[in-house]
């Protein structure tokens, strides 16, 4: 279990495309803190876009808890470190904690821009601070790594990556990053709910990858899986993967994740891998 990490996402926003239950109350977070720790899952990934998360997590014990989150769009600014600055300390202060464990650029964009330099040596000047203990990038895809990496280095990379989407793999840079010694967090582990529904009940826009789906239910279904539990061992079976999100809709969603027996034979899994960004990527589903 040590390998899953907690998306909280669903903590301050309604989030998923197969999300019926809205946000989760005080109780609720509560509950599935509680389980998290019991379980031996130490990592939780916020952001300060993801509306009241931080606070909500902020008035829960975190002591044992390695908090990962998330710096938005950086604009063009007269004191960018400042600004970042001012970014990490409320952030701090809403969760209710002395340090952070990882920080990401929420866009990778901000990187890649004239301030890029600027905003890179104030993501340092947080760890010689001590306010943060990794520096990291969230990327959408693995063609964003080329740029970033020929001038900088980052601790962590957070990338997209389950079972239709296998870029990070394909690209070779899932084994370039590790071999650097560099954090690999994935998520999309269930393509924000949509891995998970039944073929049928698929919004119309997706028909037009009926096939791929029917293939996907066929194969759980031969292999006496559930949808949920074949997403986790597919991101699991890769050593070079540090922690795996998982974002989940209630509370009993996540007891049936904890309840799952990952040290069960390997799966030999089919090759289910799209290359199209419409599927792939959530944020171009606005455009079916």
């Amino acid at each position: 279990m040590n390998r899953l990490a907690l998306g909280t996402v669903q903590f301050g926003m309604e989030y998923g495309i197969a999300n019926n239950s809205g946000q989760f109350s005080s109780t609720e977070i509560k509950e599935v803190l509680r389980l998290a720790k019991i379980n031996d899952i130490d990592t939780l990934d916020t952001a300060i876009s993801y509306g009241d998360s931080e606070k909500k997590l902020g008035k829960n014990n975190l002591d044992e808890f390695n908090i990962v989150t998330k710096i938005p769009k950086i604009s063009e600014h007269k004191n960018i470190d400042k600004l970042i600055l001012e970014y990490i300390k409320t952030s701090l202060e809403r969760l209710n904690i002395s340090n952070i464990y990882g920080v990401l650029l929420h866009n990778s964009d901000d990187i890649n821009t004239p301030h890029g330099d600027a905003v890179y040596e104030s993501l340092l000047n947080l760890k010689e601070m001590g306010l943060v203990k990794k520096i990291g990038v969230s990327i959408y895809s693995p063609e964003e790594l080329k740029n970033i990496y020929s001038n900088f280095f980052f601790d962590i990379i957070q990338s997209p990556f389950n079972i239709f989407d296998t870029r990070l793999k394909d690209s070779g840079w899932m084994t370039k990053l590790s071999k650097r010694g560099v954090e690999i967090h994935t998520r999309s582990t269930f393509l924000q709910g949509l891995l998970l529904q039944d073929k049928d009940k698929l919004p119309i826009k997706f028909l037009k990858w009926n096939k791929l789906f029917s293939a996907w239910e066929n194969f759980v279904d031969n292999n006496k899986m559930t949808k949920m539990e074949a997403c986790l061992q597919f991101a699991k079976s890769f050593k070079e993967i540090n922690k795996v999100l998982v974002g989940v809709d209630n509370v009993n969603q996540f007891k049936e994740i904890l309840s799952f027996n990952f040290q069960k034979n390997f799966i030999d899994f089919q090759d289910f891998s799209c290359s199209d960004e419409m599927l792939i990527n959530p944020s171009n589903w606005k455009l079916l």
